[in-house]
């Protein structure tokens, strides 16, 4: 046989050059819980680094490798969204402004109440789009025949690519006094997130046929039908919560 990671000949568990395991195979439920969930949980000691210099450089191609069965020299999907989820949530505590306020809209209770929920369930909403986001490129990219496993892996690191960006929001909103400086460079973000997504869809599913504008398309209506999930889950917390009464 020959490791999935660097193609050395191997007849052990491990890979004499790499030390990736010789028992690496694709995704599947299973695995992708055991050793996408359960051990990216534990796993916190390898390629932080390579792996957000990959998401930067070379992002689409560098998950599909991860798929594909190179993995020793990245960190596990699951450990990466959630060191980033943390250091997102940590940094937002120590803000100057709430949603209402950078948005400009009138300080009313309803306001107020839509900023705790988006405060309090950050990490909930983050990821509960994953397998949302997953079953969306899914359909739209059906072509590709990767399984749900491997979608969700995919939208994974995407959307840890997407939180560096906004930890430069989080850092800005701490030193940074002016509301609608903070807007604008939230604005920014936003955009420079929906060029990131194209750009990750695109070097990923270019194997399989998909073309820049094609892919462009259908990334941009997949950022518009994840907004609207987002109001109707944000709204279903409101109900749920029972925060209507009195507002």
């Amino acid at each position: 046989m020959e490791c999935l990671n660097c193609q050395t000949s191997i007849t052990d568990n491990f890979c004499p050059n790499c030390g990736q395991k010789t028992a690496t195979k694709r995704f599947s439920i299973k695995s992708f819980f055991k050793e996408g969930i359960l051990v990216g949980l534990f796993s916190f000691d390898k390629g932080f680094l390579f792996t957000l210099k990959a998401l930067f450089t070379r992002p689409g191609h560098a998950i599909r490798e991860y798929i594909g069965g190179k993995r020793a020299s990245y960190i596990n999907f699951s450990t990466l969204v959630l060191i980033l989820l943390s250091i997102n949530y940590l940094l937002t505590q120590f803000g100057f402004h709430s949603y209402s306020e950078i948005l400009h809209t009138k300080p009313s209770d309803f306001n107020l109440e839509i900023d705790k929920i988006i405060k309090e369930n950050q990490k909930s909403f983050m990821i509960l789009m994953i397998p949302i986001l997953s079953l969306f490129t899914y359909w739209f990219f059906r072509k590709s025949k990767l399984n749900f496993s491997e979608h969700i892996v995919l939208n994974t690191y995407k959307i840890a690519g997407e939180l560096v960006l906004t930890l430069f929001v989080s850092i800005s909103d701490i030193f940074i006094s002016n509301s609608s400086t903070i807007l604008i460079i939230g604005i920014a973000s936003m955009v420079f997130s929906t060029i990131y997504d194209i750009w990750v869809y695109y070097q990923f599913f270019s194997y399989d046929g998909y073309s820049l504008l094609n892919t462009a398309i259908k990334t941009i209506i997949i950022n518009l039908l994840i907004i609207f999930v987002i109001g109707i889950i944000t709204a279903i917390f409101i109900v749920a919560s029972g925060r209507l009464d009195g507002i």
